[in-house]
């Protein structure tokens, strides 16, 4: 297991639509930041000197608990499917309670590499009144290689965005 986790890229073209597929596979980091911060907080219910009530125990815990340590239960893979009329992304969005995003072709403002926080970077796109990460864990090659691919076979998609 490698100290970073990566993400493994495949491009699929069908005469109508490309296909975009992203594994992540988790390195010792990913692990080290889904584990020490729950252990904390449990561990915080076996201290005497944390005098709060257990209500309060148990609102901290599941503030904790969010998406960044759950994104796992929806699996390593996200798929982008990309026509001419609209960007689909299904899988792990590494969002807890989403695992579909559609935006239209006609709404797209801009797509490419960012980042959207600590876990969320990867190919993202802007369009209409929403900016998300839709192949979360891309590195910058990736991700511009994503969106370079898309504007050549989609044209229509934002033809004079700057690039």
């Amino acid at each position: 297991m490698k100290a970073c986790g990566y993400a493994e890229l495949t491009t699929t073209e069908l005469p109508d639509e490309l296909q975009f597929r992203v594994t992540y596979h988790a390195g010792w980091e990913d692990w080290f930041r889904r584990i020490v911060p729950p252990v904390i907080i449990v561990s915080t219910f076996f201290v005497p000197w944390f005098n709060h009530i257990w209500v309060y125990r148990v609102l901290i815990f599941l503030s904790m608990a969010g998406s960044t340590q759950l994104d796992w239960i929806h699996g390593r893979t996200t798929e982008l499917r990309v026509t001419s009329s609209a960007l689909v992304a299904t899988g792990n969005l590494r969002k807890l309670f989403s695992t579909r995003a559609t935006v239209p072709a006609s709404e797209v403002m801009w797509l490419g590499f960012d980042s959207y926080g600590s876990n969320q970077r990867g190919f993202a796109v802007e369009g209409g009144e929403i900016g998300l990460c839709v192949l979360p864990g891309l590195n910058r090659e990736q991700a511009e290689a994503v969106a370079n691919t898309i504007l050549r076979r989609f044209p229509n998609i934002r033809p004079n965005m700057p690039r």
